[in-house]
């Protein structure tokens, strides 16, 4: 169903329409976004043009929008796993024995790489600080974090057990000074 609704998606008056639907009656758009020939203060009832040439209107999109409502319930109920369980998040923060020496923060994030084999883990994430503002609450002084969401807390301690996470351990040990964990469990 996606791959049927990627062409609107993606065209350009998608923010106009959106906008519009998020209760203005006329959106202001910059030129940029505006198709030729199109509208930009989208008024009631008028179609604009998708970068496709198809005719996009209110009703039109209101059904796109409910789609991927729908979309996005049914994914994430089929994510959840079955009987309604809550997920567990672990986070990990990792700070470098050699802050700045790329090499080691490259070997590191290869290491992680290596956990995606682990048949509990649903999700895993990996990054480095991203250039915020700065702020007293925002900590970036770590050099990596990954991020794993399991099915249930019985699943991450399967993950602790696994031998690929126990390779990692012994593999990239040697990288990290200093690491904190933070696991929750949906409310």
């Amino acid at each position: 169903m996606v791959g049927l609704l990627m062409p609107l998606l993606t065209s350009r008056s998608y923010k106009v329409a959106a906008s519009h639907l998020a209760g203005k009656s006329a959106c202001r758009v910059s030129p940029s976004i505006v198709n030729e020939g199109s509208d930009p203060t989208f008024p009631e009832g008028l179609p604009v043009k998708g970068r496709h040439g198809m005719a996009v209107n209110r009703r039109g999109w209101m059904a796109v929008v409910a789609a991927l409502g729908s979309s996005i319930i049914a994914g994430r109920a089929i994510a959840a796993g079955s009987g309604g369980r809550k997920q567990m998040v672990h986070h990990v923060f990792f700070w470098m024995k050699t802050p700045g020496r790329w090499t080691d923060v490259d070997k590191l994030i290869a290491g992680l790489e290596t956990l995606r084999a682990i048949p509990e883990i649903r999700e895993l994430r990996i990054g480095v600080p991203a250039d915020t503002e700065n702020r007293s609450v925002v900590d970036g002084s770590y050099g990596v974090s990954e991020l794993m969401v399991f099915d249930t807390v019985e699943d991450q301690r399967r993950y602790q057990d696994h031998p690929i996470h126990k390779r990692f351990v012994e593999s990239c040990g040697e990288l990290w000074d200093r690491v904190v964990v933070y696991d929750s469990i949906d409310v």
